[in-house]
């Protein structure tokens, strides 16, 4: 659940730099179609972005955030910062937490938006059609004049430009736009900026159907009175384009604004660096399962795992690698470690110099903290009573990262199950044991 918070976090500062672009360089500008279409790519790509993963040969060293596989770690085991003690030492899953409410904020925008759409549906059905100026109407009394889709909805007495206005975004099919845009909005129903998103998109809609209907009727003077004329009201369903929106005054702006010189077009290939730039920023967040990167963490001797991770006077009887019986399960299991049985609370201390990869609890390891070595070499330690460092933190051969306990279902006694992997694979740590 984590990897999907990380993800809609990046969709949004994607939407929201999409949108900084627009209201800086384009807001303004009579392109109306290249607004039109900036701003759905935008939105589109947002989402498509953060899940491209581009090959390591063609990115920059990586210098701050460095990556691990983790075809070891259980995807549910979230990064450190989003778990925390409680005063009685229970794990406070924040993550979980976040994602129920993301669930009940998407569920009730959900039900709100298929409501509308029943009661436009409602609205057709109990509806007249006529032909009003040549087109399908469906005619409702002292309703605001609409399109949904394929479909013109009015009362008596609309004005004909009105018809043609609504006909021109059936035509282009603004709904599309629309519709694309009501659904990113409720995935992202907590982020205020698809309010505005929305609310620009939508004038470019309404910018391109004004200017449609002066090119067919060259009468801007009897449509600016129309515009004018036009109810303010509003049916409040999605997907629906009003001919009498909020942004009149706009509309009467663009229409009697000089055409922006051609050669601004040129403005749009913005896109291009907007894309690349984001694409490399994003290669920087957590990968999925079984992804590795190229790394700035060289293979040296202070890098490879060696000694104990426990003072040896301390411990009190080991359990090695490979196939044993676990207490726990009352299985014979595979044991990808070794368990050092010693006293609560004594030091754990890392075997390498390295970078602190993970610092999490989970009902399985009880609190633990993983640490990367190199590319090669990664280490493990589970069941600790607390950790003593963060995710991120450098850490030295010898330095203490936590105390042995006895936390997580698996374990039943104090000690300290220690894993070396080598090259993503669990392998024996007493190989490692003995200072080189």
């Amino acid at each position: 659940m984590t990897a999907f918070l990380t993800y809609l976090l990046q969709v949004c500062l994607s939407v929201s730099l999409f949108l900084l672009i627009y209201l800086v360089v384009f807001r303004g500008k009579t392109f109306f179609q290249l607004n039109r279409t900036f701003l759905l790519i935008g939105l589109v790509l947002s989402f498509i972005i953060p899940i491209v993963t581009i090959p390591a040969g063609y990115l920059p060293e990586e210098s701050v955030i460095q990556r691990i596989s983790t075809d070891h770690i259980d995807s549910e085991y979230l990064p450190g910062f989003f778990s925390k003690e409680g005063a009685e030492g229970n794990p406070i899953d924040v993550a979980t937490i976040l994602a129920m409410a993301y669930v009940a904020g998407i569920t009730v925008f959900i039900v709100r938006f298929l409501s509308g759409l029943y009661a436009m549906l409602g609205l057709k059905r109990k509806a007249t059609r006529v032909m009003l100026y040549g087109f399908p109407v469906f005619m409702i009394e002292s309703f605001p004049t609409c399109s949904f889709i394929h479909t013109i909805i009015a009362s008596r007495g609309a004005d004909r430009m009105e018809i043609e206005h609504e006909q021109i975004h059936i035509r282009q099919k603004h709904w599309i736009d629309r519709l694309v845009a009501e659904v990113a909005s409720i995935i992202l129903w907590f982020n205020p900026v698809m309010i505005l998103y929305k609310r620009v998109l939508k004038n470019e809609h309404e910018f391109l159907a004004d200017r449609a209907v002066i090119s067919q009727t060259m009468d801007i003077e009897s449509y600016v009175h129309c515009l004018l004329n036009a109810t303010k009201r509003f049916s409040g369903i999605p997907v629906t384009s009003h001919f009498g929106s909020p942004t009149i005054k706009k509309r009467i702006v663009m229409l009697t604004k000089n055409q922006t010189p051609s050669y601004q077009t040129m403005f749009y290939f913005v896109i291009v660096p907007v894309i690349a730039f984001l694409l490399v920023a994003f290669q920087n967040s957590p990968l999925p399962t079984g992804t590795i990167r190229k790394t700035t963490i060289a293979q040296r001797p202070q890098n490879i795992p060696t000694g104990s991770p426990v003072d040896k006077a301390s411990i009190k009887e080991t359990f090695g690698f490979g196939r044993k019986f676990n207490n726990a399960t009352k299985k014979v299991q595979n044991h990808t470690g070794i368990d050092f049985v010693t006293d609560e609370g004594v030091n754990v201390m890392a075997t390498a110099d390295g970078v602190i990869a993970e610092v999490n609890f989970n009902d399985l390891k009880g609190n633990f903290v993983v640490v990367r070595h190199s590319d090669e070499f990664v280490t493990q330690y589970y069941h600790l009573l607390k950790s003593t460092v963060k995710t991120g933190a450098p850490v030295k051969k010898g330095e203490v990262i936590g105390l042995v306990g006895s936390t997580g279902s698996y374990s039943t006694s104090n000690h300290l199950h220690y894993e070396v992997l080598r090259n993503n694979k669990p392998v024996d740590p007493a190989d490692y044991l003995n200072e080189k």
